[in-house]
């Protein structure tokens, strides 16, 4: 069963499958945001906001498989948490170039 659908939240105890099924769709992660879920609100958190924008030019594969690397690293703090859950943000190679994120300004 996909664990990752665009605009969806996602349990932080799912997060490794569905950062593993971006990787196998082609796609890279831009950024992630989490939520605190209490059964009546859901509440923003400030510090479980991850950017990956690129900072300086890149390859479209160094770009996913560092972010990929990046983000799973940032989702495994969070985990054993059952109230956090996240929206990751992504885009496709075609996003990336046409960013212009592969070469200078």
């Amino acid at each position: 069963m996909p664990r990752y659908k665009p605009d969806q939240l996602i349990p932080a105890r799912d997060m490794a499958a569905a950062l593993h099924e971006i990787a196998d769709l082609g796609l890279a992660v831009l950024g992630i945001e989490g939520f605190v879920l209490d059964g009546k609100s859901v509440c923003p958190q400030l510090d479980m906001i991850a950017d990956y924008s690129p900072r300086a030019p890149t390859s479209w594969e160094s770009h996913r498989e560092a972010r990929a690397t990046a983000a799973l690293r940032f989702a495994q703090a969070y985990e054993q948490r059952e109230d956090v859950h996240f929206e990751i943000i992504t885009w496709s190679e075609t996003e990336f170039l046409r960013s212009g994120a592969d070469r200078d300004p």
